[in-house]
């Protein structure tokens, strides 16, 4: 009996760690977007600037940048930020693609 119940409690230390992780990494996100927020709210548009996320050109800002990382960071595909932020799908993709290296070159 005491090894089905060490079975059990073994299994169920596993459980938690695993939801542990997740929530760790679920709480980074919000803190990258809370940040990415912030720095928005914070900026100001530049000379030139149609608005705070892109410029008259159709480039995105800085803060523009920083929301469309933050986007990605809580969990956003290519297709929902090409249409959240109005620009084309390629130009999402790039984003993501320079996205994915951060994420990467952090957990190195």
């Amino acid at each position: 009996m005491n090894e089905i119940l060490i079975a059990g409690l073994l299994a169920s230390a596993r459980d938690f760690h695993a939801a542990g992780a997740a929530l760790t990494k679920a709480a980074e996100s919000f803190q990258v977007l809370a940040a990415a927020l912030v720095e928005a709210d914070e900026a100001e548009a530049e000379p030139g600037d149609d608005g705070l996320y892109k410029k008259a050109n159709g480039r995105m800002t800085p803060a523009g940048a920083k929301a469309i990382e933050a986007a990605f960071a809580s969990g956003a595909t290519i297709t929902e930020v090409s249409k959240r932020f109005q620009i084309h799908t390629s130009a999402a993709n790039y984003r993501h693609k320079e996205w994915l290296k951060t994420q990467q070159q952090k957990s190195a």
